[in-house]
């Protein structure tokens, strides 16, 4: 049994010894976090050295308390090997319930109607999110060469968000190139919200740019942007 406490980060480490080939012949390896109370599965990236496999994992917005995890490695022909299984304990830290006071006030400002005296109150909140924004090969290329991007979201669509950055691995399963981005979304904006994604209308969201990637998916692999253009 593995135990993990989902508020911290984690590294596990796996030894790995081969009965016939060598570590030359594998491509990709990845951690599948399987949870009873998820319609999904958390993938995470595996790095492959020599004899070991070593798998980074970030602190879990989860409140199972258990779980089963497989280490896949994926050879370079596509083959896919199941080479270890066990189970999952989350074992949780401190316990925090804060509740909202009745005479709690949400932060506003005050917009002047160029034509009325009347003024208007809009609500300052945003939430930290995450979304994967499906590209080709050549517009993300052109981002890591350029270090740059400029986005806008078109008006009036529904999209959807995640609210924990690990999600951001599920997207790899489906989507060779893309980038993966963190923006702060207005509570005003947010539709529905859900564990699994939150909906968003666009009409309210700004530009993007290259400070809100945080990951390049390139040929289906999870790479961490800052870190391929030497930011610190």
């Amino acid at each position: 049994m593995i135990k993990i406490s989902p508020n911290k980060a984690k590294t596990l480490t796996f030894g790995i010894s081969f009965d016939s080939g060598s570590p030359s012949e594998i491509q990709e390896g990845r951690l599948i976090l399987s949870l009873p109370n998820l319609d999904y599965k958390l993938m995470l990236n595996a790095i492959i050295e020599n004899d070991s496999i070593t798998v980074n994992v970030p602190p879990l917005d989860i409140c199972e308390s258990s779980g089963n995890c497989t280490l896949e490695i994926v050879s370079k022909t596509k083959e896919c090997y199941q080479v270890f299984t066990d189970t999952i304990k989350f074992e949780k830290g401190i316990s925090i319930k804060v509740t909202e006071q009745k005479d709690s006030r949400k932060p506003v400002v005050e917009i002047k109607d160029s034509t009325s005296k009347s003024k208007k109150k809009v609500s300052t909140e945003t939430k930290t999110m995450y979304r994967t924004i499906k590209l080709d090969r050549k517009s993300v290329q052109g981002i890591l060469e350029s270090k740059k991007m400029l986005m806008k979201p078109d008006a009036g669509k529904k999209m959807a968000f995640y609210q924990d950055s690990s999600q951001l691995f599920n997207d790899t399963e489906n989507i060779e190139y893309g980038v993966c981005i963190v923006t702060n979304v207005p509570e005003s904006a947010i539709l529905s919200e859900k564990i699994d994604k939150t909906i968003v209308d666009s009409s309210q969201l700004g530009k993007l740019t290259e400070k809100n990637i945080m990951y390049l998916i390139q040929e289906g692999n999870l790479k961490d942007f800052r870190e391929m253009i030497n930011v610190s």
